[in-house]
């Protein structure tokens, strides 16, 4: 009786253990998101301020760098997205629901010795079952959620280099339009770190 009020108690641990780093996902994905959009921005900012029509060898390797880069930052958008939607959590029963699997009980042993001690032998089972049954999906989700976001963050950190290469060469060799808007790394950075933690506020206000 002991080991199975242990294995209750490991059970019911687990399953909140992995709704705690559901929830602890949602949030390590502020920083991958908010980089997403401030690239995004300075890719719109190059398009529209950098001259397409010339030529040479700094603006083939502006070239180069800014498709690769654009390229990696889709398919770290890919898995951000892959990470956010369709992934399926488990849950237990809602109230109502163990209120009427008990009331089920109680009509199937109607007539039987000892039925308030089999009805909760059951429900202790049912529980213990749920629990083990939603930790073990609700950490396979995890887990793969985990492994999108580790993804992402790799293709995220090849692009920005791949972005900020592209920006330098932009500005060292000047290849923007005259009287176009000017932009620091400084203020993508600013912005970047802006938006992550705008995040991190909306979360705790949720």
């Amino acid at each position: 009786m002991e080991t199975k009020d242990n294995l209750s108690n490991i059970y019911e641990k687990l399953y909140f253990h992995e709704i705690e780093v559901r929830d602890g996902l949602y949030g390590r994905l502020q920083l991958p998101f908010a980089l997403l959009m401030s690239l995004l921005g300075v890719y719109g900012f190059l398009s529209q301020n950098v001259d397409l029509t010339q030529s040479g060898g700094w603006f083939n390797f502006f070239v180069l760098a800014s498709i690769l880069g654009f390229c990696l930052l889709l398919f770290s958008a890919f898995f951000v997205i892959k990470a956010l939607h369709g992934n399926t959590y488990s849950f237990l029963a809602t109230p109502k629901g163990i209120e009427g699997y008990c009331t089920n009980l109680q009509g199937y042993y109607e007539g039987k010795d000892d039925i308030e001690v089999k009805i909760s032998n059951d429900i202790t089972k049912y529980l213990n079952d749920s629990f083990a049954n939603s930790a073990s999906k609700n950490a396979e989700c995890n887990d793969k959620r985990s492994r999108y976001l580790h993804r992402a963050m790799q293709f995220l950190i090849v692009s920005g280099i791949l972005t900020m290469l592209a920006f330098g060469i932009c500005n060292i060799a000047d290849l923007r339009k005259p009287n176009s808007v000017e932009i620091s790394n400084f203020d993508i950075l600013v912005n970047a770190q802006l938006f992550s933690n705008q995040g991190k506020n909306d979360s705790k206000e949720e």
